[in-house]
């Protein structure tokens, strides 16, 4: 019998720009009128990183500067690749 190595999943969340906890197994914060918050997620396998047990906490060290230019970097990705597909 052959055998089939699967992955091995992790997947961390955090809230950035208000205080979460963690309440009976859920992610728990409150949200004001006019606050922005960012929900950040990161999954990671076996297949992406050896230690993905820790890589995946340590991909949400963000600050809010850390989301603004990881969102601007995706927002210009997400334009040169618009134009691309026009031109076909």
């Amino acid at each position: 019998m052959k055998s089939i190595t699967t992955a091995q999943v992790r997947v961390a969340a955090r809230v950035i720009g208000a205080a979460g906890a963690i309440d009976n197994d859920q992610l728990v914060f409150t949200l004001g009128r006019v606050q922005t918050l960012t929900l950040v997620s990161c999954v990671m396998s076996n297949r992406d990183a050896a230690d993905y047990q820790r890589s995946h906490v340590a991909a949400l060290s963000l600050t809010p500067d850390d989301v603004e230019a990881h969102s601007a970097a995706h927002a210009a990705f997400g334009s040169v690749l618009a134009q691309i597909l026009v031109g076909y």
